[in-house]
C-alpha cells in the first residue's frame, strides 16, 4: 500500500503533521507481532517500526485495530482494473500495477498465460520495458510465464489449444532474451519437461510444477531436474487415484510430503475452504506457503463478462466462471476476501516472508527493495477463525 493510501484509511491513524505521519496498529514482521504498535513514515521513506513509544505495553491486542503487514509480494498476478499482462502494454502493466498496489500489493510478477510464442514474447517485451523505464513507480518486478507447456487433462482455464510440450527452440530465446522473467510453470511429466527444469535451475529462474497430471514419483524425478515450487496447489493437479486394488499418488500429495517443495495458495476464501488452508500450513508450514491471487483482469471491477486467453468468462460476484466449465474458477479480487484468509491463517504465526523467499528476492528485484524491508505497508483488519 502506498504511503497516500495508508495515510487515508483512518483507523489508527495518528497525523503527525504534512510529511511525518504514525499507523497504530497490531504490527506483524517477520521477526515478530507486535499487540499495540507503531509505523511512522516520512514522506516516501518508513522511519520506525515497532512498539508505541512513551505508551505501556497492552496486555492484549486490542480488538479494534488493523493489522499492519508488509507490502505483499504476489508471484502469481494475470491481470486487474479490467487490463491483462497479455496485452503486451505499459499502460496495461501501469494499471494492473495500480489495480493491486490498492489492495496492499507491492510487488507483484506480471504472469503470463498459455498462448502462442510470439504473443508471450510481446508481453515479455513490455514487462522488460515497463521494469527499466518505470522501476520507481511501478509494482511489477518480474514475470511469471505460465503456460503453454501444460497436461491438457488439466488445462483448466488456460486454452487448450495452445498447449505445447516444451522445446528448446521456444524457451531458450525468450531465456536469453528477457532477464525479467523470474518464474515458469510447467507439467513435469511432459516429454522435455526435465530439460526445461535444468536450464531454469542453471539460471536461477524459479520452476514450478502446474497444470499437471504427474504421479508421486514423476514429482520425484522433477524435483531432481530443479522444480522447487507448486502453482496453485489443489488446482488443476493431480491427486491420489486408484489403479486397480493399488493407490498412487499425485501432486498434491507430493507438494505436502517433499519438504524441498514449496507451495502457493488462492487464497481468496473460494478455491480453497480454511480446512484445507490449514492442512497446507501444517504439513508445509508458513516458511514454505505463498499466498497469491491468481487474478485476472476483472480484479477490482466487479460482476460482469470478461476474457481470459480467448476464453469467456462470467464473473458472478467473486466467482469468475468459464462459460464451457462451470466448475473452472479463477481468482478477481485481490484485496478483501484475500486479506480476510490471510488474517485467519498466516498472520497469527507472524509469517509474512514467504513469497520472496521462494522467488530469491529478499531485499532487492531489479534494482527495487521488496518484501518486508519495502516502504509499502498493507493494513489489515482482524478477524476470527
Amino acid at each position: 500500500m502506498s504511503v497516500d493510501a495508508a495515510q487515508g484509511t483512518g483507523a489508527g491513524r495518528e497525523p503527525r503533521g504534512r510529511s511525518a505521519c504514525e499507523l497504530r496498529g497490531i504490527v506483524v514482521t517477520p521477526a515478530q507481532r507486535i499487540a499495540d504498535g507503531a509505523v511512522r513514515w516520512e514522506g516516501d521513506s518508513l522511519t520506525y517500526v515497532g512498539p508505541r513509544q512513551g505508551k505501556p505495553a497492552a496486555a492484549a491486542e486490542p480488538s479494534d485495530l488493523p493489522y499492519i503487514v508488509p507490502g505483499f509480494v504476489d508471484l502469481h498476478v494475470h491481470g486487474g482494473g479490467g487490463r491483462d499482462t497479455m496485452e503486451g502494454s505499459d499502460d496495461a502493466l501501469a494499471e494492473i500495477s495500480k489495480t493491486h498496489l490498492q489492495g496492499g500489493t507491492t510487488s507483484l510478477l506480471a504472469t503470463t498465460l498459455t498462448a502462442p510464442i510470439e504473443q508471450i514474447e510481446e508481453a515479455l517485451e513490455a514487462v522488460e520495458q515497463c521494469i527499466q523505464e518505470r522501476q520507481a513507480e511501478t509494482t511489477v518486478v518480474g514475470a511469471h510465464i505460465e503456460g503453454p507447456y501444460f497436461n491438457a487433462s488439466q488445462a483448466g482455464a488456460q486454452n487448450s489449444e495452445h498447449l505445447r510440450e516444451p522445446a528448446s527452440t521456444d524457451y531458450l530465446p525468450l531465456l536469453e532474451r528477457f532477464s525479467c522473467i523470474r518464474r515458469f510453470s510447467a507439467a513435469p511429466e511432459l516429454k522435455g519437461a526435465l530439460a526445461l527444469g535444468r536450464e531454469l535451475r542453471r539460471r536461477g529462474v524459479l520452476a514450478s510444477i502446474a497444470h499437471t497430471d504427474a504421479t508421486y514419483t514423476q514429482v520425484r524425478r522433477a524435483i531432481e531436474a530443479g522444480y522447487s515450487h507448486v502453482t496453485h496447489i489443489y488446482s488443476a493437479m493431480s491427486s491420489v487415484r486408484r489403479r486397480n486394488a493399488y493407490r498412487i499418488a499425485g501432486v498434491v500429495e507430493a507438494a505436502l510430503l517433499e519438504e524441498s517443495l514449496s507451495v502457493e495458495v488462492i487464497a481468496d476464501g473460494h478455491h480453497l475452504p480454511p480446512s484445507l488452508l490449514r492442512l497446507v500450513i501444517r504439513c508445509k508450514g508458513p516458511g514454505k506457503v505463498c499466498a497469491v491471487t491468481d487474478a485476472i483482469s476483472a480484479a477490482g471491477l466487479g460482476p460482469g463478462s470478461y476474457q481470459l486467453g480467448g476464453l469467456d468468462v462470467v464473473v458472478d460476484g467473486l466467482h469468475p466462471l468459464r462459460v464451457e466449465h462451470l466448475d473452472v474458477k479463477k481468482t478477481v479480487e485481490g484485496d478483501e476476501s484475500f486479506l480476510q484468509v490471510i488474517g485467519v491463517i498466516l498472520i497469527p504465526d507472524g509469517h509474512v516472508d514467504a513469497p520472496e523467499q521462494v522467488i530469491g528476492a529478499q531485499g532487492m528485484a531489479f534494482g527495487k527493495e521488496i518484501g518486508p524491508q519495502s516502504a509499502g505497508v498493507g493494513q489489515l483488519k482482524p478477524t476470527q477463525p
